[in-house]
Formats: structure tokens, sequence, C-alpha cells
């Protein structure tokens, strides 16, 4: 998540921070302090891995050069694709710190720095090795790599740290939830709606696969069953007969079957719900997945009723916390005493310098 920092400090060198010594891992070169506690190489690259490929797409569609050994340093808008790619590593580098050091003051880890980290992952490879000599079980990679442990790491962090703070600075009241839960009720507990609608489904497969000559006619029938639906009563309308037509009278879109729909059948999702505020209105949807066009037509529309507080406390208190942290974050980075130091702008994140 990007951040905006209120106070950005330029270190200029031999102001008396150590630069690095000679034989000293490349990785552990300080970057930047938070809080004076370091920012390393190796962290500032962890989050490289993860924004690389959205900054060479980003740049990439600026010019119509190819991407080669001179694109990470070529101004685009005021600024390198290597200038945005450090940013968007460093802004993530100071939240996980922040982060840890938060963790740190409710003593949930000892340490925040890289070094740290690492020694936990080799205890919890030891570990996990340890479970599966014993032929016991195990959630996750038998092995952790550097790249997957931060993340593992991080998570686990940040929900113990959620659990400590839920218990203090961020505890709501039962009053404070409520207002939450009315305030943002569209969001945090959609109301599905029930639909009746009547369902006409119209093939053009030929022995199992798409034909396009019978696409084609299937499109036509479906247009036309669309306008005698809108412009006459079910009894009159002749094609409703039509034996290339599978009529389905009378279904029903509801909270039981809405999630399904709307991953497996989203343009239906969508029809009938854009369609049920103009009722007799009806939809031509094509559907390439089942084969066939869909012509569907809203008959009733009933609104959907939200739960009353009381039944839903527990996942808005959840909900509310997620949103009261991440703002507790973000604080906490505004309010960060930040160095940036030399070393900084020399990094060149695995691109070529």
């Amino acid at each position: 998540m990007m951040v905006t920092l209120t106070a950005l400090v330029l270190l200029l060198a031999g102001a008396g921070f150590a630069l690095r010594v000679a034989g000293e891992p490349a990785g552990s070169v300080v970057v930047a302090e938070v809080n004076g506690d370091p920012i390393t190489v190796w962290e500032l690259n962890h989050f490289a891995g993860e924004h690389r490929a959205s900054v060479i797409e980003r740049y990439s569609q600026l010019t119509e050069e190819a991407v080669d050994e001179t694109f990470w340093h070529q101004e685009k808008e005021g600024r390198t694709p290597m200038e945005a790619l450090r940013e968007q590593s460093l802004a993530d580098a100071i939240q996980m710190k922040i982060e840890l050091q938060l963790a740190r003051e409710h003593s949930i880890i000892e340490s925040v720095s890289y070094e740290s980290v690492m020694a936990q992952m080799e205890q919890e490879n030891e570990r996990r090795a340890a479970v599966v000599a014993k032929g016991g079980p195990i959630y996750g990679p038998l092995h952790f790599e550097t790249h997957t442990f931060i993340d593992f790491f991080r998570s686990k962090t940040r929900t113990l740290l959620l659990e400590e703070l839920a218990l203090g600075e961020l505890m709501p009241g039962e009053g404070e939830l409520e207002r939450y839960y009315e305030q943002q009720l569209p969001d945090l507990m959609p109301a599905e709606d029930r639909i009746i609608y009547d369902q006409y489904t119209i093939t053009y497969l030929l022995e199992g696969e798409p034909n396009e000559a019978l696409r084609i006619e299937a499109g036509r029938l479906a247009e036309e069953l669309r306008q005698q639906l809108q412009s006459t009563s079910l009894g009159d309308q002749k094609l409703a007969a039509d034996d290339r037509i599978h009529t389905e009278p009378g279904l029903v879109l509801d909270s039981a079957n809405a999630s399904r729909m709307y991953r497996s059948e989203n343009a239906l999702y969508m029809a009938l719900h854009e369609s049920a505020t103009d009722q007799d209105l009806a939809v031509v949807i094509d559907d390439p997945a089942s084969g066939s066009f869909l012509v569907v037509q809203v008959k009733e529309h009933q609104q959907g009723e939200r739960p009353a507080f009381a039944a839903v406390r527990d996942q808005v208190r959840k909900v509310y916390l997620e949103q009261a942290y991440e703002d507790y974050v973000t604080s906490k980075v505004a309010e960060a005493q930040l160095v940036l130091l030399p070393e900084l702008e020399e990094q060149t994140m695995g691109m070529t310098p």
C-alpha cells in the first residue's frame, strides 16, 4: 500500500552514520532508517520483486520503445522507472518496519531487523522438517524461501498485533460499532434482492461444439424473442412454443444462489440486477461457456432485507478493526522519523545499472 510521508530527511554522506564496511554483505547495506531502525537492501529488494512487473507494465505503456537495458533510466512523466520502483519498494519497506515496531512494543516480537526475520525463517523451516520427519501434518510449504517467508511472517505478526490493539488502542465501543454498521451498511452487508425471472435458452452447439452458422441463427431468434416478450403477453408469444427454445419459467435469484451465480454466471447475474428495476424488460445474453443464447425477463423483484446489528455484530467488529488497523498504521507511518541515506540512490534492485 502506498503511503504519504510527511517528514523526509536526507542525510548527506559523512553526517554521522556508518557507511558500508569492507567485506560486508551487499544486502546488509542500510539505505534508510525509520524511528532509528534500519532498512536494508535486502528488505528493499524484497518489495522491488513485488513491484517490478507493474512498473514495467506502467512505463512500457508510455512509450513504444522496447524494454531493454536503457528502459529503467529513461525519464517518463518526470521520473525514471528505476525511481518509481525504488519509491514504491521503500514505501512498502517503511510500512512493514512500522508494523514490526508496533509488534515489538507489544512484546509480540523481540527484534525488527531483517536478520531476526531470517533467523525466524530458519527456526520455522527446522520445525517443519522435524514435523514431516515424524509423519505429522503441516500447513503451507514444506520449506520457506525468503520471499515467501517474509509475507508469512508479516501476516502472522499482523494478526497477533491486531488482536493486541483490539484490546487497547483500537477497542471500539458498542455504540461506535453500531454507528459504523449503519454508515457502512450497503458495503458491509449488501442485501441480496429476490428476483423471479423467466429464462429461455437457445443453443448453437452441434455435436457438442459451437457452430457459427447456428450461432448466427440462434442470435437472430433470441433477438426476435426478446422483442416479442416485451411487446405481447405470454399467451400471445408464438416463439415461446418454438421447439428450438428451452423455456424455464419462475426461476429465482436470491441469497441462496447469488454467490454461485455471481462467480460462475456473472453475465446472467448482472443482467438480472440491471433489468430488475425495469420489470418486463427482456435481455439477451450470449453465453459461450454453454454455447447458447439466454433470453431472461424479470417477472418479480423483491427488495432484500439487511440483518439487524445484533445478528452480525461479530462480523461488523472484524471489518471495523481491519479498517481501524490500516488507518492506525498509516498514521504511524506519517508520524515516523525517516532518514534516507545516500546509499538508497545507488540501489538498482537487480536491474541494469
